[in-house]
């Protein structure tokens, strides 16, 4: 049997809460995504081929557009976002640690979610990277 290395530990532990949180992700898509002509009262605001962190629920307060590999948000944002909005046309995975460490979760292009405390991510993301080609799951 093959020892076991931290590294093993965490991906197993992301592969734990990522299932749970893409069912859930799933189920709540329709109400969680926008398209990129949806225009509504309260729609976020971000530049283009940016994922925009919001400090406050639903989108408000100080705007971080940040670049979709982001290994650190950086001090003004990390551990601040309370909403996110992914303006880009590609996937991305939104991490708990810098270094694209720690929980994550899977955002659709153009996608958004306007209170991350639905998903635990509420003050914890810290970095960003480009997700699965095909989209999440």
């Amino acid at each position: 049997m093959a020892a076991r290395t931290a590294a093993n530990d965490r991906r197993d532990l992301a592969v734990i809460i990522l299932r749970p949180l893409a069912a859930l992700a799933l189920l709540l898509s329709p109400l969680l995504t926008a398209g990129p002509t949806a225009v509504a009262q309260g729609s976020p605001v971000c530049e283009p081929d940016r994922v925009c962190l919001y400090e406050n629920f639903g989108f408000g307060g100080q705007r971080w557009p940040l670049l979709p590999e982001t290994a650190d948000v950086g001090p003004a944002a990390n551990d601040k976002a309370s909403s996110v909005f992914n303006n880009t046309s590609g996937a991305v995975l939104l991490y708990g640690d810098t270094g694209f460490q720690g929980v994550v979760i899977c955002l659709n292009p153009r996608a958004e979610i306007d209170n991350l405390a639905l998903f635990g991510l509420n003050d914890t993301i810290s970095s960003i990277s480009s997700g699965p080609a095909g989209g999440c799951t």
